[in-house]
């Protein structure tokens, strides 16, 4: 923390951004004292692999998306996962952009919005979205999604998507059916949303 600190004086930064810089690193280090990048590169891969899934063992029970699916596809799929922390306001998924990985909320909350800015839902602990990126290569992101208080999260990008997936249709189909869903229940509440709009340009005439 006293190098975040040199750091900020160093760069000058405004005390809005600075809050910001020390929210984040004081939630993603918890006080701990310890460089685990240089520990889990000294482990054989199978104990680190058995570290994660015991990490992971609270995602892997509440991610309905693993209900189902062959346990060493799960184990394949969380060694896979990078954590990230978003704080609250913070874009996570943007509208119209396109997508390469997905994400599993592992605590916080996210805003689900269309494109117009009309709400979906919010998700919680065990959550996932982004999906509809895994599918299908080279698709924009058919809604906005952002923090509404600090999360954190676990991105699947989609190389390793398919390395892990590549012998388990189960898990594409269900993956599939999903992101057919979403993508339905948003481009209708897109539209629903686009004639209300024009209805109030319609009512200042």
């Amino acid at each position: 923390m006293n190098q975040v600190h040199e750091y900020m004086r160093y760069k000058q930064l405004p005390c809005n951004i600075q809050n910001r810089l020390l929210t984040y690193y004081e939630y993603k280090f918890k006080k701990k004292y310890f460089r685990e990048d240089i520990i889990t590169a000294t482990l054989s891969v199978r104990l680190r692999r058995e570290i994660n899934v015991y990490q992971f063992r609270r995602l892997i029970d509440s991610v309905s998306l693993f209900k189902g699916i062959p346990h060493q596809v799960v184990v394949d799929i969380v060694n896979c996962l990078k954590p990230e922390i978003f704080l609250p306001n913070d874009v996570i998924v943007k509208a119209s952009t396109i997508g390469d990985c997905m994400y599993f909320l592992s605590s916080g909350t996210v805003c689900v919005t269309t494109p117009t800015g009309r709400e979906v839902c919010h998700l919680y602990d065990g959550a996932y979205f982004g999906e509809v990126a895994l599918i299908m290569k080279d698709q924009k992101r058919i809604a906005n999604v952002y923090a509404l208080e600090i999360c954190e999260v676990y991105r699947l990008d989609r190389k390793h998507f398919k390395t892990c997936c590549m012998y388990n249709t189960q898990f594409c189909k269900k993956l599939e059916k999903i992101a057919e869903e979403r993508r339905e229940q948003t481009a209708l509440l897109e539209d629903l949303q686009k004639q209300y709009l024009i209805s109030l340009d319609n009512s200042k005439v």
